[in-house]
């Protein structure tokens, strides 16, 4: 445990208290949106605006994740593999176990940052009514739904090239924000394009939240939609740890 505890300090010095861009990037960009799309479309009567800002509030928090796992969480790591610093790791006795862990906590720890400062920026500039436990149910589901974005992050930081990266982090984090649901209503895309919509886990997390501080049941399909993604991520986990235990024990056994 204090081997942990460690490695959690020593992230924490990295990413967030020697590199403050780092958190400011992944929530400024969310809240100047929010507050720049809340201002300028205007329609309706006040409940119909009051759900609006609810609605977005919960668009901007999932966006968050997004920016925050997919490209900035990933470009970390990616860096850490360059460098040797993961493969030396590996050679110690706890593994890559405490990194992973570690990085996934601070994660989650900046993702209910996210939730904390967007609701907060919400009831300031729009009076939304939103209550301690609305926030807090908001950082329940974000932490199970992030857990599918946190897979994909250690996923993209494999790739080789920090240009590659790039690249592919932009055109995974913009395209999947539009047709999950987050920018625009999915009504105004085809129908074939909502069904790839409503197949993500980024529109069944955003769908979640917004019936939650909505006081709307949950939407059944989303929360299957979200189940399954944990699931299958959960499961592909557990099979590439015990693989690598294997592969470990092989490898101890054959050097003796």
């Amino acid at each position: 445990m204090s081997r942990f505890i460690e490695q959690l300090g020593f992230d924490y010095k990295r990413l967030f208290a020697r590199n403050l861009k780092y958190p400011f990037f992944v929530m400024l960009m969310p809240i100047m949106f929010y507050v720049l799309f809340t201002k300028i479309f205007t329609f309706g009567d006040a409940a119909d605006m009051a759900s609006f800002h609810k609605t977005y509030l919960t668009s901007m928090i999932v966006f968050s994740v997004m920016l925050g796992g997919i490209m900035s969480l990933s470009t970390l790591m990616q860096n850490d593999r360059s460098v040797g610093f993961v493969r030396a790791l590996s050679m110690t006795p706890t593994g890559t176990r405490n990194y992973y862990c570690s990085l996934m906590v601070l994660m989650t720890l900046l993702n209910m940052a996210s939730v904390i400062a967007l609701s907060l920026v919400s009831i300031v500039v729009n009076r939304t009514d939103l209550t301690v436990l609305n926030v807090l149910g908001m950082m329940g589901l974000l932490i199970i739904g992030s857990i599918p974005v946190l897979a994909l992050s250690i996923l993209y930081s494999r790739i080789s090239s920090p240009q590659l990266l790039s690249i592919v982090s932009n055109l995974t984090v913009f395209p999947l924000a539009i047709i999950s649901g987050l920018w625009w209503p999915l009504q105004m895309f085809p129908a074939w394009l909502q069904r790839i919509g409503t197949a993500s886990p980024m529109w069944a997390m955003n769908e979640l939240m917004g019936d939650w501080i909505q006081d709307r049941p949950l939407e059944s399909d989303a929360m299957v939609n979200l189940a399954g993604w944990v699931a299958a991520t959960v499961a592909v986990f557990a099979i590439v740890a015990l693989k690598g235990r294997h592969a470990g024990r092989s490898r101890r056994n054959h050097d003796r």
